[in-house]
């Protein structure tokens, strides 16, 4: 079986990468099925994504990392834009997208529930504010599971 390499050591090699291209690095993932693994990069720009975009950025990013040989083992690349229930893992994704309906899962229960669905108000240094049916919960950015746009 091939090493896997970190999601955080494909971040900090991709980062330097695409902002130099104008692009955002969303989130990375590996993904497996049936045996089949796939390096799944979701990136962003402010104008959006096309599909010629992740296909220049496919070549970009699979020569970068040939040449450096930073995956060992055989593996699929895959580009894509972050779509319509991106996913919000920095504290500026969250302020970029104040006002805005999110779906959030937390860690462990707060208040006795660890799936919210409400209107992103207020992003604080630690935690970040969610309206639900005209009832407030703050959130710490500690306690964050997963969090994403609901289109």
């Amino acid at each position: 079986m091939n090493k896997v390499v970190s999601l955080e050591s494909i971040e900090q090699f991709l980062n330097p990468l695409l902002s130099s291209m104008g692009y955002e690095l969303v989130d990375v993932q590996w993904v497996t099925d049936n045996h089949r693994r796939t390096l799944r990069i979701l990136v962003d720009r402010e104008s959006g994504i096309t599909l010629d975009h992740c296909s220049s950025l496919s070549r970009e990013i699979g020569t970068n990392l040939d040449v450096q040989d930073f995956i060992p083992g055989k593996y699929y690349l895959e580009i894509s834009s972050p779509g319509l229930d991106r996913p919000l893992k920095k504290k500026n994704d969250f302020k970029r997208f104040l006002g805005h309906t999110i779906y959030l899962q937390t860690k462990s229960p707060i208040e006795g529930r660890s799936r919210y669905k409400g209107l992103l108000e207020m992003v604080q240094e630690d935690k970040v504010l969610l309206e639900i049916d005209h009832k407030e919960y703050w959130v710490p950015f500690e306690e964050i599971a997963k969090a994403n746009l609901v289109y």
